[in-house]
Order: C-alpha cells, then structure tokens, then sequence
C-alpha cells in the first residue's frame, strides 16, 4: 500500500494538492539562513502529521507544540472549520483507497462513515493485514510513522516508553516478520492479563500461610464434633424434642447463611484491602525517583522530560483501571451481602419466636448455650475455610493459566524457523544499508526470555554515536524493512515518513537518498532545502513533492 495523493481543501478551495512518488519523497522548506531553526514554523512537519492525522491519529498533534504545549490558534481555528476537509489517496496494484477527515465528523474511508473502532479496523487490515488489536494499527504505524522524539532516537523500540512493553514488542515484529496468527496472539494477551488479576488476588492473600489456615480448619473441625456429641446425648422431655427439632432446623439455615455472609465478608475484606494498596501505589509515586530516571535516560532518549507529565498520567491511568474493576467486584459483593443478611435477618426472627415458645417448657438454657457455642464454630470455620479456599482456587487458577501460557508459547515457538528465515533476508538488506552508510554491520535478532517472550534487539553501538549516526541507523533500519517488504512482493505498508533528518551529513544523506530512489517503497523526509542544497537543484527537484516558505506555508494561512 502506497501513498498517492494527499489534498487540502477549504470552503471549496484546494489548498494543497500533493502527489507522491516511488521512492525519495522530499518536503522541502525553502528556508534560507537556517542555522538556528529547524523551519518547523513553515509547516515541513506539519505535513506528514496531517498525513498521521488520516491514518488514525490526534488531530491537536497538528497544532498543539509538544515542548511549550501551546496550540497554535490560527492552525487549530483553520483546521476546526466545517468547510476544512482533508483527503489521503492509498494505492496498491489493483485498487485505490480514499480517506476523508473533517473536524467534528466520523472518519469516512472508501466511501464509508465509520466510528473510530471500525475505521481503525478496516485500515488495520488494508495497511498490515490486521485481523485484531493486537498488535494496534496506530502501534504498527509507530515505526512507519516516525515524528516524535523517543521514535526519532530509537531504532526498534518507536512506542512511548511506558507504553512499549516486551510483550507489545513481540507480538508487533512477529506481526511485520510474517506471524499473522492473530487469534494466537490475542489468547496469549488475554492470558496474560488474567494472570496478572490473579497475581492480585494472590497478593492480598500472600498474609495468611496456607497450613496455618488449614491446621485451624481442622482443629475447628474436632471442636464441632465433640459439642454435636453433647447435644446429641442431651436429655430433653418428649414435649420439647419437637420444638427442638425445628429450631435445630432454622438455626442449620442460620448456620449456612452466617457462613455465607462470612465467606462474603472476606472477600471483600480482601478486595478492600486490594483498593488499598492500588490507591496507595496512585497517589504515592515517587515522582522524585521517576524524574531522576527520566534524567538519566536522557542521553539515549533523548528530550524526554516534556513527556514526563505524560508518564505519570499513564501509570495512573493503569491504576484507575485495575481500581476500577476491583471497586466493581466489591460492589457486586456488598448487594450480595445485604440480600444475605435481609434473608438471615428474617430467619432469625423466626428463631427468636421459638426461642420465647420454648423457654417456658424448661431445659432451654443448656441447650441455647450449646447451640451457641456450636453456630460460633461454625462460623469462625467457615471463615478460614473461606479463606483456604480462596487461596487453593488462585493457585489453582494461576497453574491452570501459566499451563495455558506454555501451550500457546509453544505453538508460538513452532514459528521460529519461519522467522529466522525472515530475518535472514531483512538482516542482508539491514546490514548493507547500514555498512554503506558508515561502514558498520547492523544485525536485527532476538532471545526468548524466561518468560517465553520473543525479545528483539538490534545490535548495540561501539562507542560514543553522534545524533546524526543514531538517526542514520534509524533510517537504515527503516529503508531495509521497505526493501524486505518489495522482496516479498507484500501488500502491506509500503511508505516510511521520517522527520528531522538535518543531523546526518550530507554524503550519507544523498547515500540515503539514491537508497530509497532504488526501493519499490517510499520514503517521505521533511527538510531543509540548504542542508541538501548540496545535493545540486536537478536533484531536489527532481524528488521535491512540495516546497514551503515562510510566505507559502503548508495551510497557506
């Protein structure tokens, strides 16, 4: 799937009209005197985040400044205007695909007004061939997509860093290296998340040991037994055996229900107790200690700070919504509760009137104290039965479920040959872009951990790298995947768009440039006209998709 044409139009007007090509794809900003600006006020960058905003992304990311956070208003003003509209062509070899975006309306693709879920489906499948959400479309389109810092300063891992998980990673390269076994992938996130809720369950339990709870039950037992003897032996008139036989009755169903009612109260115990801690892990982050990482980090993600807010909100985002399911649960349990307890409140008024019918006939006091000593230990067994229960059924659960995990690792594992093979030919292409580049042999690979995750890496760098030969890399790892992808004749994305390229030397630069015109692929770079000017006018303009200025930016407002 390439991309074919991308029009903005307004009140009727075209305001743009930008075909693209095959191969190099420059958007030029004409810019002169450069050396303390990137252009970015000309609307360079601008253009490919509209073509971000098409493919399923956040419109404010067009107008809003990432560092300062301030929305430029003549942007946002143009662009939420009924009469803005703005169209993306797709093409594959024997079809086109259209996309409109309006502020305010349904994204329209091919003709089609759908919601947000199901555009993201259909161009889940026409872009990577998605048959679910794992992995994402906008996940995948990350690496294709590259306009933020942390993608711009990783070869590999193009998620937002609190975001991109081990788990995310794998399921996204077994995707693009040919795994298409989506169902697979989805039980396996499924079990995932199910063994994480049990882990929970079996945190809050982690206070009681399981031979105590259960010596407890046992010796509860004996003591049962042996007051169930004396009642039996206990001599009552003919008179008072009818009586007692009823009330032995409603006090059983006294008995289950206060049982029932225990088993309730600790569960939600435990659940409280569960909200506890997951509120406390909210609201105390310690943000010192989480900025001080940031700060660390910053060498190798680069400006990484301005998202800190984000990182934080992220995280209590997660915590929201395991709080979320856990106050459901406990909500669920207390209108269980107090159905139980109308029902115990209604049968213990009915032992409370046998109690007054039968105290007038003698022998009532011995026989209340038994059974009183009786329902107490019933209750209190039922309460560490409860328990012991709960700790038997989690770890239950959680062998039945790693055991589950296993199995659909192991057909995971099945695929392993297929992928080395993959591999093999996207590692010739990655390793001869990168040693054209600057000489050095890159390799893409992977482990499998301890926990049975595929873990994809590309080989580390020898030495101090400058900026400019971190985002060469990142390029070269890039172009090569657009190579392996024209290799195997895919149908799949075939474009890459990759911001502030002003970094890298000119040589390697054009040695880039004359890699992507030799790709069936495309490869859309933002930049600024006199830093390729190098590169000689014929040049330029013979792979310039569009040329921007200050006194023609990309809204031309």
């Amino acid at each position: 799937m390439f991309l074919e044409r991308l029009v903005v139009s307004h009140s009727g007007k075209i305001i743009r009209d930008i075909a693209f090509k095959k191969g190099l794809n420059l958007i030029v900003d004409e810019t002169r005197d450069a050396k303390n600006t990137t252009g970015n006020n000309v609307g360079k960058s601008t253009m490919i985040r509209v073509i971000d905003y098409c493919l399923g992304g956040k419109l404010d990311r067009i107008y809003i400044d990432k560092e300062s956070k301030s929305a430029n208003e003549k942007v946002k003003e143009f662009l939420e205007d009924s009469s803005t509209e703005i169209t993306l062509e797709l093409a594959a070899v024997n079809a086109k695909h259209i996309i409109t975006r309006k502020f305010g309306e349904k994204p329209v693709l091919d003709g089609d007004e759908l919601s947000a879920s199901e555009f993201e489906e259909k161009l889940g499948y026409l872009l990577f061939r998605l048959k679910s959400n794992k992995p994402s479309l906008r996940q995948l389109l990350g690496k294709f997509i590259r306009l933020e810092t942390y993608q711009l300063d990783n070869i590999y891992k193009f998620l937002f860093p609190m975001a991109g998980s081990k788990e995310t990673y794998e399921s996204i390269y077994l995707h693009l290296f040919g795994f298409l076994d989506h169902d697979l992938l989805k039980r396996k996130d499924n079990i995932n998340r199910l063994i994480k809720k049990a882990n929970v369950r079996r945190l809050a339990l982690s206070t009681f040991k399981k031979g105590a709870i259960r010596q407890m039950v046992r010796a509860f037992d004996k003591d049962i037994k042996e007051l169930e003897v004396k009642l039996e032996n206990f001599q009552i008139s003919d008179s008072f055996k009818n009586d007692a036989t009823a009330l032995e009755g409603i006090r059983d169903e006294i008995s289950d229900l206060s049982i029932e009612l225990s088993n309730l109260s600790t569960r939600i115990s435990l659940s409280e107790q569960t909200l506890a801690s997951l509120s406390e892990s909210k609201s105390n982050i310690d943000i010192d200690a989480i900025e001080e990482m940031y700060n660390q980090a910053t060498a190798f993600l680069g400006s990484v700070k301005k998202s800190f807010e984000e990182t934080v909100t992220f995280h209590n985002s997660m915590v929201d919504n395991k709080i979320s399911f856990v106050q459901k649960s406990i909500d669920t349990l207390n209108a269980k509760k107090i159905k139980i307890a109308e029902q115990l409140e209604s049968i213990s008024e009915k032992e409370s009137e046998f109690l007054k019918k039968m105290s007038k006939k003698g022998a009532l006091e011995d026989l209340q104290n038994f059974n009183t000593q009786l329902l107490s230990l019933k209750e209190e067994r039922a309460k560490k039965q409860g328990i012991y229960e709960e700790i038997e059924n989690t770890e239950k659960e959680l062998s039945q479920l790693n055991n589950a995990l296993s199995e659909v690792n192991s057909q995971i594992k099945h695929y392993q040959e297929k992928l080395d093979e993959s591999l093999d030919k996207f590692n010739d292409y990655y390793r001869g872009i990168s040693k054209e580049l600057y000489n050095e042999e890159y390799i893409f690979s992977y482990e499998i951990n301890d926990d049975d995750v595929f873990e994809f890496t590309a080989t580390t760098m020898v030495g101090a790298v400058g900026a400019g030969k971190k985002k060469g890399q990142i390029a070269a790892f890039d172009l090569a995947y657009l190579k392996y992808l024209e290799k195997k004749q895919s149908s799949m994305c075939r474009f890459q768009v990759h911001d502030r390229l002003e970094e890298i030397h000119l040589n390697q630069l054009k040695a880039m440039f004359d890699i992507a015109n030799g790709i069936n692929g495309q490869f859309v770079v933002p930049i600024l006209r006199e830093r390729i000017a190098g590169l000689g006018d014929q040049f330029i303009k013979d792979n310039m998709v569009v040329s921007l200025a200050d006194d023609d930016k990309f809204f031309r407002i």
